[in-house]
């Protein structure tokens, strides 16, 4: 293997969500250009836009629910290839942050 990036300038797509925090803290903590990265996040209008735009490569990725893509493979709706690299669960999630006030 090279080590070659496939491809260095991407656009992941979300939802205005909490559980969309991970992606949102990479890019402002430059941890997708550490990477060798430049990578685009574009806020979609809902979850079928999101998934449509994934299928159709308009967007190279997406945080999405963790049904869709189960449901696009299975031909639920949308019938599409669809591959999930990371999936968190498929229960819901949070971030959770302390009301204590900070003494920094």
């Amino acid at each position: 293997m090279s080590g070659e990036l496939e491809k260095d300038q991407l656009k992941f797509g979300f939802i205005k969500l909490t559980d969309m925090a991970p992606l949102a803290i990479a890019k402002e903590k430059f941890f997708f250009e550490d990477e060798g990265l430049q990578v685009e996040l574009e806020a979609q209008a809902n979850w079928k836009v999101l998934l449509d735009r994934v299928i159709t490569g308009e967007l190279d990725g997406a945080h999405m629910l963790a049904g869709q893509p189960l449901g696009a493979t299975i031909g639920y709706g949308t019938k599409a290839d669809v591959i999930t690299a990371f999936s968190m669960d498929l229960n819901g999630n949070a971030i959770t942050v302390s009301n204590a006030s900070s003494t920094r």
